[in-house]
């Protein structure tokens, strides 16, 4: 497919004007984008068009695009400048490897005598005009530009800087030009590069020297016709290992050059490699590679080249870089370049942003080097041009040619898939989002005491950061999801115009995978996390948690279970690192990924899947550890506090979703609206009680928690005691049975309405529908059967 769409908007006498847009779906819709025209002449070059005022001059540009020989175009370049000069004043010049750009301000009067002087330039022959050894002022300028080009002594580093087009000469293509030799060099340079196929001019400005510019292209008179030429796929081995003085020692420096045959889509996709972050960065992150570079370019024979490259310095992993790990890398290179590829221009609006250039000369130099970009009508034979390690001066040549055998192998043989974890999909017809949540179950399972709420933080911490950083780019919400059955993120959004709901779904899967991998929170975002984290902690505990602290450090090895943030007390202690390792270690996976579709499960759930695996799930963990036992016994303690006194019974269950169901409503009969906890002796307005549910359906427990005056609080503690061995004993009568049912299942509904908890369910494999109705003598037998008082973890804190 073109990389440049022509669609002809006007036809008949004088020039074909064309609209010059990367593709017809992005088609220039934008209104900026509608000023950019490409008008062809016949016979004669291209002219790229923005029409505007305002700049303080406007502006020509003229790329041509001439041999592989930089220093002949060097030359070239400023024999050409040096014409421009005294009619426009300064001339920005460009050289590249196969062709050189120049840029001018121009008016209406000078604008004709530049395209002129452009054409005498190009057609004069050069010896006619220039003398070896006498090339006048110009001389030291050239002398200058010749000096700048890399001498390319490596094969691998020519291999990329040709694919990029980046100026650089060998040693046999020094020029010397004083020379007979080198004056043939250039004049072959000019010759080759004289043709209406290899030339393109652009103007930025207002009507009057648009107009001015193409009168002047019109009566230029015919421009030869060039010979076709391959596009640049340079020969050689594909990978190399080199010593550069540019890199620290211990360092590494690892770049993957890939030819693709849409140029638009090559800088499209050095634009999303370049990100941050990205699935490349991701993946890359555990060796301790990180993205430095990427770039995407247009060969003017057509096509283009995408290079990334990436970095480890000393210290960003542990031990030496290992040559299987850097295999690795090099495989994931591949494969992401590769996507990328595939992926094609996606948004990108070329003439959208020549419109938006605001600096005159900049936009003529891009749209006139867009104006002669072409796409190849097949794909390159060789993708990979180039794959290129780069090591500090001290490693050995014995070292430096094992690395270059690590590097063929790894290209010789395809990169493997990468291995999805399933989604869980469900179809939601009607809905106006597609949710995508993708967590680490094993977070709480996994979270040592003393890091008691790291996991939580992170997630939150990381939720603000990305939603101040993207808050128009991707158009989806990103939410922390944080809860004992997991954490990671929870990303939702609506469809675009003319947007596929599979690719809805990819767009929103990359947006909760990339959460994983923000910049460290700053500041601000923290202190935000922690806030938030405070008052969810209060909405299950109250102000400042009382006895949260010693629940989690008497009862459980793993309190997160608990509690995903943990006490109040601890949620400072962890800086921004801290959090930003923590959630790479959870993308390490083992991950879960649930989808609420919109239209199409398979569709919609393989989008997901691809898109997440991308970015998460290296560990090759398929399961979490088993749950640690709670441990009974009484605990009492004293807190830096004001207020009641707390007392937590906290009873083990037997695992599964049905048991978490039905612990609900035993909590909904104990301390409900019209629990029995709320009668009595219990019913005054200075005692509090509620029962809940905590832990996962692998771990399920029934919390009981009053507060109460302290010298209340030894009545309290017997007579909750005493409810729970009623229960133990089946002394629960049928009424409370019944409305403990009815209250739950009344609640069910309401936390079904919301699609986070639809969702929950689903990534936590429980049944989203409304369950049976419970059977009263089925639940009392449950209950006679579970509730165990002296199995219960019994806190009880009172204030300092």
């Amino acid at each position: 497919m073109a990389a440049i769409t022509l669609v002809a908007l006007a036809c008949g006498g004088g020039p074909e004007v064309r609209s010059l847009t990367p593709r017809t779906a992005l088609g220039g819709s934008s209104a900026v984008a509608k000023h950019v025209e490409l008008r062809s002449f016949p016979e004669r070059p291209p002219l790229a068009v923005v029409t505007r005022d305002g700049d303080p001059s406007a502006a020509l540009a003229v790329t041509v695009h001439g041999p592989d020989d930089a220093a002949a175009l060097a030359v070239l370049a400023e024999v050409v400048a040096a014409r421009l000069e005294p009619i426009a004043g300064r001339v920005n010049v460009r050289v590249d490897r196969r062709s050189l750009l120049l840029d001018v301000a121009v008016d209406p009067a000078t604008a004709p005598r530049v395209v002129r002087a452009v054409r005498e330039s190009l057609e004069t022959k050069l010896a006619g005009a220039v003398k070896p050894g006498d090339l006048g002022a110009i001389r030291p300028r050239i002398d200058a530009r010749l000096a700048a080009l890399p001498v390319e002594n490596d094969a691998g580093a020519a291999k990329v800087r040709a694919c990029l087009g980046q100026p650089g000469v060998t040693a046999s293509k020094v020029l010397d030009p004083a020379s007979r030799d080198g004056i043939a060099r250039v004049e072959a340079a000019r010759l080759d590069a004289f043709s209406r196929d290899r030339a393109a001019f652009a103007v930025v400005g207002p009507s009057a020297v648009v107009d001015a510019v193409e009168s002047a292209i019109e009566s230029s008179g015919v421009w030869p016709a060039g010979q076709a030429r391959p596009a640049t796929d340079p020969d050689g081995t594909v990978a190399a290992a080199t010593a550069a003085a540019t890199v620290p020692s211990g360092s590494t420096r690892l770049t993957v050059a890939v030819r693709t045959a849409d140029p638009i889509a090559a800088v499209a996709g050095a634009e999303r490699l370049g990100q941050s972050p990205s699935p490349l960065g991701a993946r890359v992150l555990g060796d301790g590679f990180r993205v430095t570079r990427a770039a995407g370019v247009a060969d003017p024979a057509g096509g283009g080249c995408l290079a990334v490259t990436l970095e480890r310095r000393p210290g960003a992993s542990d031990g030496e870089l290992r040559e299987e790990a850097l295999a690795n890398v090099l495989r994931d290179m591949v494969r992401e370049t590769g996507t990328e590829i595939e992926r094609g221009a996606g948004a990108v609006d070329l003439a959208e942003r020549i419109a938006r250039t605001e600096d005159a000369r900049q936009a003529a130099e891009l749209a006139a080097w867009w104006a002669q970009a072409r796409p190849l009508e097949a794909a390159p034979s060789r993708p990979v041009a180039a794959a290129l390690v780069e090591v500090s001066l001290d490693v050995s040549d014995a070292k430096r040619t094992s690395l270059q055998k690590t590097l063929e192998q790894a290209l010789a043989s395809a990169p493997p898939a990468i291995q999805a974890p399933r989604a869980a999909v469900r179809v939601e017809s009607g809905q106006a989002q597609t949710w995508v949540l993708v967590a680490n179950p094993c977070a709480a399972v996994e979270e040592v005491p003393h890091r008691w709420g790291l996991s939580a933080l992170a997630a939150v911490a990381s939720a603000r950061a990305h939603a101040r950083a993207d808050t128009t780019a991707s158009d989806v919400t990103v939410d922390a999801f944080v809860s004992s059955r997991g954490v990671g993120f929870l990303a939702h959004g609506s469809p675009r115009e003319g947007e596929t709901a599979a690719a809805l779904a990819e767009r929103v899967a990359r947006s909760a995978s990339a959460s994983f991998f923000d910049e460290p929170a700053r500041t601000d975002e923290l202190l935000e996390a922690q806030e938030t984290a405070l008052f969810d902690v209060a909405s299950r505990w109250s102000n400042n948690a009382p006895g949260l602290a010693a629940l989690g450090a008497s009862a459980m090895d793993r309190p997160a279970l608990i509690e995903p943030f943990g006490p109040p007390s601890r949620l400072a202690r962890f800086e921004a690192g801290e959090l930003a390792r923590r959630l790479h270690a959870l993308a390490e996976g083992p991950v879960r990924i649930a989808v609420l579709a919109r239209e199409d499960a398979d569709a919609e759930g393989k989008a997901a899947e691809h898109e997440i695996a991308r970015w998460v799930g290296g560990s090759s963990a398929t399961a979490c550890e088993a749950p640690p036992k709670l441990k009974p016994g009484r605990t009492e303690t004293r807190e830096a506090r004001k207020g009641a006194t707390v007392i937590h019974f906290l009873l083990p269950l037997e695992a599964g979703a049905s048991s978490l169901e039905r612990a609900r409503v035993v909590a909904a009969i104990v301390a409900g609206p019209k629990g029995l906890l709320s009668r009595g002796a219990m019913s005054g307005p200075t005692v509090r009680a509620v029962a809940r549910t905590v832990g996962t359906a692998r771990s399920v427990q029934l919390l009981v928690s009053v507060a109460a005056p302290d010298e209340n609080i030894a009545a309290v503690e017997a007579e909750v005691t005493e409810l729970l061995k009623r229960l133990a004993r089946g002394e629960v009568p049928d009424a409370e049975i019944a409305r403990g049912i009815a209250d739950e299942r009344e609640a069910a509904l309401a936390r079904l309405s919301d699609p986070r908890e639809r969702i929950a369910l689903l990534f936590e494999g429980a049944p989203i529908a409304q369950p049976a109705p419970l059977k009263p003598a089925d639940l009392k037998a449950w209950i006679a059967q579970q509730i165990k008082p002296d199995a219960a973890a019994i806190v009880v804190a009172r204030p300092e």
